[in-house]
């Protein structure tokens, strides 16, 4: 509580400096703060002290106890994730005027409550790193256009605390760490190490450790094309045919030698009026040399993204690899294109160790400095199985329990994920809700993914980067059904995207199924029509009571899993809809613990139109029912509960209906 106690001292000082009124969403009260005022032209909010209120709310925490250290008996499929973009979840109002203030890690620590209210013990950090300000897609830099890996964004230092600091900012988020602690709560962070900014702090003792191309290419860049435009993974095959290809020379021939290797006098001195004058590097570069980093892009060949214009690809190694090398000249300076992204697959041989060393330092200084518990490599199954390796080393050798978050989509490279060392995967699932009344549902999703993958999968109905679960699933029904399936479904982790909980429909970036027209999905007279929270200031919808039914469902969802979690992730069979009701749209997943004779089950009807009544015998495996007579059902979606029946009853399902119980 070191660094909570540090906080506090630092809002009782300031606390007698100032006197202003601070609005918040009544929805973050979850401490019960009392010295409120409503005020009737600002219907939802409270109008606080924020000194008062903050203080209030940290010496609660300290008061709450401190905290064990229990990741050794941590089992992350018994876990709820929350993931939060820190600038975005708090970002408000605060004042008189209609200025939006930056989420922070002072606002954010008032909040624990309300998240573990939700059930949740690991909250998942998007990138929080210092973020680039060149080459922006909207108001504010993407958090991952990272600058400087080792500073922590100065826009989540709350002004309340006084002047931005380097180390009032280490304060603040240490404090959201504890904090996080004292409630029983695992911190993880988003880290990127396949891509940086394009104006890296790296560049300026390291130019060589980026790709550069003549400037006049900047705007129109994009990566190369080949045949008919379909969709191609890289592979030897497509190697060929992309270095084949009719304008491959041209592309190539965008790219240049570093500015210091271009002329190392001038680079020389372009680097003096760097340190001297704080002008930006990247931006004498382009003055002085007419070069510039080269935009980022995917690693598949005719994907129809465009261009990631904030950033750029890191040069991890200083050679090409063996098939490129057959098309290559000798002289041709340093370039990247999507086989050059792959380095998992095709990599040099000439590893830019230095480069390497800086990286796997990143993630030991967050556990060393924060006590961070665990970290999300993006991308991290696009990089060498070597660097992969030694990253992890790097993590392990601090703490052997570190929870470690692969960025794999497919299932069947969970096994290379588990021998690298992570403990979960990404997955797909949120692609697979789409298809709920499909008829192969259940196939797909059970029998195909679940059973089938090494690792836990994230259990999402959205993710950061896709459309909002609100948006796709307008049906109520429907998006009920999706949330408390995916809080039972075994081998996974339910994840709670910031704003799911709250019904947001606008997304936060346009980078999975999204396309351009769908940052347009609000109404014009909102004022965050067209704006995304990766790239603009946004705020969440917090005075919406529209959806306030999901904070309930997710809130049931949490504490029957907590009830029932021993059996689902003990030694139980899991037995899913039997074939006998494969033509009746119904998911039905049953947990049996034979040695503790336990039962638990959830019972789906993906019909939103027709009710349906089914055979309790019919879907019970007779061994489950073996010596039990009666079922009890704890929870329907859309009907009455704490309802009784015996093993040979029948049980009427509405359109859309969950049933959640146990036998015995």
């Amino acid at each position: 509580m070191e660094n909570l106690r540090k906080l506090l001292q630092i809002l009782y000082n300031e606390e007698n400096s100032h006197n202003i009124s601070y609005y918040i969403p009544y929805k973050w009260n979850e401490f019960g703060y009392k010295n409120y005022i409503e005020d009737e032209n600002r219907k939802g909010e409270i109008r606080v002290n924020p000194y008062d209120y903050f203080i209030y709310c940290i010496e609660n925490i300290i008061d709450h106890g401190t905290f064990a250290d229990k990741k050794a008996d941590f089992d992350i499929k018994e876990s709820v994730i929350y993931s939060m973009l820190p600038r975005a979840f708090t970002a408000w109002n605060h004042g008189e005027d209609e200025k939006i203030t930056p989420g922070t890690f002072l606002k954010s620590i008032a909040m624990i409550p309300y998240l573990k209210e939700l059930g949740v013990d690991v909250i998942y950090l998007l990138p929080i790193f210092q973020c680039s300000q060149r080459y922006k897609k909207g108001e504010i830099g993407s958090p991952y256009a990272i600058k400087n890996f080792y500073k922590i964004d100065e826009n989540l230092h709350d002004d309340l605390l006084g002047e931005y600091s380097k180390e009032m900012l280490d304060i603040e988020f240490a404090s959201f760490v504890e904090a996080c602690h004292a409630y029983g709560i695992f911190v993880m962070v988003d880290f990127v190490f396949r891509t940086a900014s394009r104006d890296n702090d790296l560049m300026v003792d390291h130019p060589d450790w980026f790709y550069w191309i003549d400037k006049k290419y900047g705007s129109e860049f994009k990566a190369p094309t080949v045949g008919n435009g379909d969709v191609l993974y890289v592979n030897d095959e497509s190697i060929d045919m992309l270095y084949n290809s009719d304008k491959i020379d041209d592309y190539i021939g965008m790219f240049t030698p570093s500015p210091k290797e271009i002329d190392p006098i001038k680079w020389r001195k372009v680097v003096d009026i760097h340190k001297q004058t704080g002008k930006n590097i990247l931006d004498l570069i382009e003055k002085d040399f007419g070069i510039t980093t080269v935009p980022g892009f995917p690693d598949v060949i005719n994907d129809k993204q465009p261009p990631w214009t904030d950033v750029t690809y890191l040069r991890l190694y200083f050679d090409s690899h063996k098939k490129a090398k057959e098309y290559i000249r000798d002289d041709q300076p340093p370039y990247i294109m999507q086989d050059g992204a792959s380095l998992h697959l095709y990599h040099g041989e000439h590893k830019n160790s230095e480069l390497w060393d800086y990286i796997k330092g990143v993630i030991p200084y967050y556990q060393s400095n924060f006590k961070i518990d665990g970290a999300r490599i993006d991308m991290g199954h696009a990089l060498s199985e070597e660097l992969n390796k030694e990253i992890i080393s790097s993590i392990k050798e601090k703490d052997q329990n570190f929870i470690l978050w692969s960025e794999e989509f497919d299932i069947k490279k969970s096994s290379v994920a588990r021998m690298d060392g992570y403990d979960f995967i990404s997955g797909y699932l949120f692609s697979s809700y789409k298809k709920i009344e499909d008829p192969n549902f259940n196939k797909n999703l059970i029998e195909d993914t679940l059973k089938k993958t090494c690792l836990p999968l994230i259990g999402a109905p959205e993710m950061p980067d896709t459309p909002r679960a609100s948006l796709i699933y307008e049906e109520k029904a429907k998006l009920k059904q999706i949330i408390l399936i995916n809080y039972f479904l075994p081998n996974t982790i339910p994840f709670i995207n910031n704003g799911l909980e709250i019904g947001e429909i606008q997304p936060m970036n346009l980078g999975l199924d999204n396309t351009e027209d769908g940052r347009f999905v609000l109404p014009k007279c909102d004022s965050m029509y067209g704006k995304l929270a990766f790239f603009d200031n946004y705020r969440l919808h917090w005075l919406d009571t529209s959806k306030d039914w999901l904070l309930d469902v997710l809130k049931d969802a949490s504490i029957i899993r907590n009830k029932y979690i021993h059996i689902m992730s003990g030694n139980s069979n899991v037995y899913t809809t039997p074939e006998c009701l494969d033509k009746i749209k119904l998911t039905t997943l049953v947990y049996f613990n034979e040695c503790n004779k336990e039962v638990f089950f959830i019972i789906a009807n993906r019909d939103f139109k027709r009710h349906t009544l089914i055979k309790i015998n019919d879907v019970f495996h007779e061994k489950v029912l073996d010596g039990f007579k009666e079922v009890s059902i704890e929870y329907k979606s859309c009907s009455m509960k704490d309802e009784k029946y015996t093993v040979d009853d029948s049980i009427q399902l509405a359109p859309g209906d969950v049933v959640i119980g146990h036998i015995g």
